[in-house]
């Protein structure tokens, strides 16, 4: 079994020894949460701890690959349902590009904004039963960690176009929401 930190969470350094490729721009500040899922063409079936790692690491490189300075999202739910530290909160995520609102204003929709990826593909599997109900409970906490409405909790493709997170999450984060479950 893995070390886990506060509320459950499974901390960065055990499933990465690497730091971030480049310095990180402070958070300062929580003022929004964003689901994402991880899009992965070929999806993700794996719930074994040491695979979910090395899936982590993948995602880690790549996004670096892709000139982020670390991992892009602050943490990921599995698909046993635990939740995974990526990046640290107190710096600024790379998980939503930047975005012209409905009126036509821009956002820079990574700032104060935590990122969470549920790990699949959302348009190829579905969540689990586990990532479902971590979502819930997982969500409630940083709602109430950082004082968030349930209204500061979005999915990826309210902040931007895009098919994140995917057709068999996104009715399941509505539902949720308009619950009040998270």
């Amino acid at each position: 079994m893995f070390p886990m930190i506060g509320n459950g969470i499974i901390p960065r350094a055990a499933w990465t020894s690497v730091g971030p490729a480049k310095p990180c721009h402070p958070m300062d500040g929580v003022s929004l949460i964003t689901f994402h899922h991880d899009g992965d063409p070929g999806g993700f079936y794996e719930d074994k701890l040491w695979e979910t790692a090395a899936y982590l690491e993948r995602i880690r490189a790549y996004h670096v690959q892709k000139a982020f300075e670390d991992i892009g999202y602050h943490y990921a739910i599995d698909r046993a349902g635990f939740v995974w530290q990526l990046r640290p909160v107190q710096y600024r995520g790379e998980h939503v590009r930047n975005g012209l609102d409905a009126k036509h204003q821009l956002h820079k929709w990574n700032d104060h904004n935590v990122g969470v990826v549920v790990l699949g593909n959302f348009m190829l599997q579905s969540p689990t039963d586990a990532q479902k109900a971590r979502i819930c409970t997982f969500g409630a906490w940083l709602r109430k960690q950082y004082h968030l409405p349930i209204a500061q909790v979005k999915v990826h493709q309210e902040l931007v176009t895009t098919e994140c997170p995917g057709v068999q999450m996104r009715p399941y984060m509505d539902h949720v929401r308009t619950k009040a479950l998270i």
